[in-house]
């Protein structure tokens, strides 16, 4: 990890998720709480969201409970 210039944390990386059901859901959840990740993109089936600011995973996940996917979520 050292030739590579890595330090083995996610902290301040930008992270993107391909589905944000259970196992996508879970993680997203732990990367930017513990790990400080910073989740830029969701891609679902139905459409993606993108905010370099980073996406509010709960938020996001109360809008697909409700609507049945990712499509006209405000960012």
């Amino acid at each position: 990890m050292a030739l590579a210039n890595l330090n083995g944390r996610l902290a301040g990386k930008r992270l993107i998720f391909q589905g944000l059901a259970n196992v996508g859901y879970y993680a997203a959840t732990f990367l930017q709480g513990a790990e400080d990740a910073l989740i830029t993109a969701v891609v679902e089936w139905d459409s993606a969201i993108v905010d370099e600011r980073g996406i509010d995973i709960e938020a996001l996940r109360q809008h697909m409970n409700e609507h049945g996917g990712v499509c006209g979520v405000t960012a």
